[in-house]
């Protein structure tokens, strides 16, 4: 059977703080491994609704078009919003696909 420990020599600021904190190493260790997993994942969710976001501002430029009579800045309007939807895609897509890997 392996040994599992990991030794750690603290300094003696660290002491100081782990002893106002009245906490112990270990229990300091593992709730900041909880709290970075905890922020890996919001992190995540963040980047896959700006996906969204923009594949949405993408659609609302599209559907403003309508409103539009003038040819050059339907043209205009028209690829813009064609163009954020795809780049919205695109990152929606890497993002994904990123998630995936990790697991």
């Amino acid at each position: 059977m392996t040994d599992n420990r990991v030794y750690c020599r603290l300094n003696p600021f660290e002491e100081e703080y782990l002893e106002k904190k009245q906490i112990g190493f270990s229990e300091f260790v593992h709730k900041s491994f909880y709290s970075s997993m905890k922020n890996d994942f919001y992190k995540r969710i963040n980047k896959l609704l700006y996906g969204i976001v923009i594949i949405l501002l993408g659609c609302i430029i599209l559907t403003t078009t309508y409103l539009i009579t003038i040819y050059i800045v339907w043209l205009v309007f028209f690829l813009v919003g064609v163009f954020i939807i795809t780049i919205g895609f695109i990152n929606f897509y890497f993002e994904v696909k990123n998630v995936r890997k990790q697991r």
